[in-house]
């Protein structure tokens, strides 16, 4: 809030990257995209998409995924939206170049104002996380048991479940 404090009364501070308040844009954003991923796993529209684990949950947990899931969408939207207007503001109205650095991956700061380098972990570390990743998201879609047994066959009177087309 300080930052929101010190643009408002017109002073610019510099810096390296993401100011503070962009900072947590871009958690938020990551959060609400986290989000948006893991209930689209369990939603379904009920007309031509399903989420791959959809068939693995009760009616209840599909529903109430797929309630969030939409509602998400515009908080997405609308982050995305802010987002698009505070470069607009920067750029224009406060007169701070985002758009090269966004574009180009460069910023010039001068000396004085650039941060001490922190240490960085190999980039082995983030091929092991990620294969492991990768490695859970597969159990969940293809190996996680269903725990539900498909009907012996379909009549009008015993209609398929939704995990199960005839």
């Amino acid at each position: 809030l300080e930052y929101a404090r010190e643009i408002t009364a017109g002073r610019r501070p510099h810096g390296e990257g993401h100011n503070p308040m962009g900072g947590w844009m871009v958690v938020f954003m990551l959060a609400i995209l986290a989000l948006q991923v893991s209930t689209g796993l369990f939603a379904d529209d009920e007309i031509a998409t399903q989420g791959p684990l959809a068939a693995k949950v009760s009616n209840a947990l599909v529903a109430r995924m797929t309630t969030i899931h939409k509602y998400n969408e515009w908080l997405i939207v609308g982050a995305v939206a802010l987002h698009v207007i505070a470069v607009a503001t920067y750029q224009w109205g406060l007169k701070v170049d985002l758009l090269r650095p966004m574009l180009y991956g460069w910023k010039h700061v001068p000396v004085e104002l650039r941060p001490v380098q922190p240490a960085r972990a190999p980039n082995i570390c983030a091929g092991v996380i990620a294969a492991l990743a990768a490695a859970l998201l597969s159990w969940l879609v293809v190996g996680f048991p269903t725990g539900v047994a498909p009907p012996l066959a379909c009549t009008p009177t015993r209609p398929m479940s939704r995990a199960h087309a005839c």
